[in-house]
């Protein structure tokens, strides 16, 4: 009876021993970011910000266009009427204000 006493109580120590040494050993881990969470981040990141500028230049090139259309409208129209009024016309730019102007410069031959 006494050495299954004493077996018992080998074993809450075992046990106890065991329990104590997990405990450091999880105390002692480093805790942080792995490097495959680190680079994923980094990544997803990456492709947010190259949308984004994408997104930028592509409103930046749909307002050029647009200016290159007015501007191509209003040279063809300043032609036309300087073929029918037969005076000459040129075309102000405003760079302050991006504004197009036409002038009349002077009468025709």
């Amino acid at each position: 009876m006494l050495s299954k006493l004493s077996t018992c109580a080998a074993a809450r120590t075992d046990v106890a021993a065991q329990w104590r040494l997990r405990k450091l050993l999880h105390q002692n881990v480093i805790k942080g970011f792995t490097l495959i969470e680190v680079l994923t981040v980094i990544a997803a990141i990456s492709v947010m910000l190259s949308l984004a500028m994408l997104s930028m230049s592509s409103v930046g090139l749909r307002k050029a266009n647009s200016l290159a259309k007015e501007t191509s409208f209003l040279m063809r129209s300043l032609a036309d009427e300087a073929i029918m009024s037969g005076r000459h016309y040129g075309l102000n730019i405003d760079s302050d204000r991006r504004l197009l102007r036409p002038v009349a410069l002077g009468g025709g031959q």
